[in-house]
């Protein structure tokens, strides 16, 4: 459902496999924003790896340094994982989705409000 937004990238699942989602996890770049209007919609997310590995205690001993993997560091801050559990009913899907879609909608309009403010001031 949300392939079609190019503001949102949705899970990968190539044409010879299905995947098993125990997380379903998004990646947007305003990520705590949208977090925050879904959180006041009552729909729970989380941000299960909010770290790039060779950023984390764990492979210190590696020596790698913030900006080593700016791809991998630009992922974890924007990556969001929506609900996903075994009693998830498309009508609980449906409502993520749109206020997903609201919360684009509301961003994109407050940018082209900012840009055309931006216009006339020139």
């Amino acid at each position: 459902m949300l392939s079609s937004f190019e503001e949102v990238i949705a899970p990968c699942q190539p044409e010879w496999s299905r995947s098993v989602y125990h997380l379903y996890v998004i990646r947007v770049q305003d990520r705590e924003g949208l977090q925050k209007y879904l959180t006041e919609a009552h729909i729970h997310t989380g941000i299960h790896y909010p770290v790039a590995l060779h950023l984390q205690h764990a492979y210190a001993h590696l020596g790698y340094k913030q900006g080593d993997f700016p791809v991998s560091e630009k992922a974890a801050s924007e990556i969001l994982s929506l609900p996903m559990y075994p009693q998830l009913e498309p009508t609980d899907q449906t409502r993520v989705i749109q206020a997903i879609l609201e919360f684009l909608s509301q961003s994109a309009n407050l940018r082209e409000s900012t840009e055309t403010l931006s216009l006339r001031s020139v």
